[in-house]
Parts: structure tokens; C-alpha cells; sequence
């Protein structure tokens, strides 16, 4: 078998990629060092791992917050409102904690940290003024239910 190395213009093959012989030739491409290969680094490989731990984890927090928030809903007692306002606390915390490991890696851009202080903020005060009506009894549940959709879209907005 004969190997034609493309753009030569050897003699040796014969036509259609049949050699004199009647057995077919190769033709083969040189290819460069590194060619067709994606160069990642190490750490952004982890990086990308850490930011999709990270997402995974505040989903899984929002689902809790939505649990609770539902029963906020029907039965407004002071323990569930403590547990849904910890479980923001928490979700917060482990924002601002990502945030900070994220932006050790300047390539790396998984949330516009601007963005994401500002919506930090917007919950904080949508919180305690939450916090302030359920204390006093000065709302209903569908009050309760707007407060709970409202400070879920914002949750949602940290992570989008």
C-alpha cells in the first residue's frame, strides 16, 4: 500500500486511489502540534466545576425557600418565618461567600458583582420590611404570598 502525502506531486499513485498494484492509497493531512485540541487550564477547569457546585447548591437552597415559603402562605407562624428568613440569610451568605472565591480568578465572570450587591441589598430591605409586617399582624396571606414571589424573583435573579 502507498501513501500519497497530499499536494505532492508524486507520480508514484496511480489516478482514482488505486496504485498500479489495484490496492487503494492512503492519503493523509499533516496535522500541527496541538491542533484541534482545546487548551483549558487547570484552574479553570475547577473554576468551572466550582461554579457549577455553587449553582447546584443555591438551587437546591431555593427549592427549600420555596418550601417554606409555601407554608409561610397557609399557616403564618413565627417559626416558619424565622426558618424561610434564616434560609435567605443563608442563601445570601453563600452568595456573598462564592462571590468572593470567584473573583480570586479575574477570568473568570460567572456573576456581575455589581448586579449582585445591588439584588443582595433590594432583599435585605424587602426582608425586613417583611419581617416588620408579620411581627406587627399587619398583613394578609395574599400579602404573604406577593412577598414570598417577589423576594423569589430576586433569589432567582442572583443566579440567572
Amino acid at each position: 500500500m502507498k501513501i500519497k502525502k497530499p499536494g505532492s506531486g508524486s507520480s508514484s499513485s496511480m489516478g482514482a486511489g488505486k496504485s498500479s498494484s489495484g490496492s487503494k492509497s492512503v492519503s493523509m493531512k499533516s496535522i500541527e502540534p496541538g491542533e484541534g485540541i482545546i487548551h483549558t487550564s487547570f484552574l479553570d477547569q475547577l473554576t468551572n466545576v466550582q461554579i457549577d457546585d455553587i449553582k447546584k447548591s443555591l438551587k437546591e437552597l431555593i427549592e427549600e425557600i420555596d418550601e417554606v415559603g409555601s407554608k409561610l402562605a397557609f399557616a403564618s407562624s413565627m417559626d416558619i418565618f424565622f426558618k424561610y428568613k434564616n434560609l435567605i440569610r443563608q442563601f445570601i451568605k453563600e452568595v456573598e461567600g462564592s462571590l468572593y472565591k470567584i473573583t480570586e480568578n479575574p477570568s473568570i465572570r460567572f456573576l456581575d458583582n455589581n448586579k449582585v450587591f445591588v439584588i443582595v441589598n433590594k432583599i435585605d430591605k424587602s426582608l425586613e420590611e417583611f419581617t416588620k409586617d408579620i411581627m406587627s399582624n399587619q398583613i394578609d396571606r395574599l400579602e404573604i404570598v406577593r412577598r414570598v414571589d417577589e423576594i423569589r424573583g430576586m433569589l432567582m435573579d442572583v443566579i440567572i
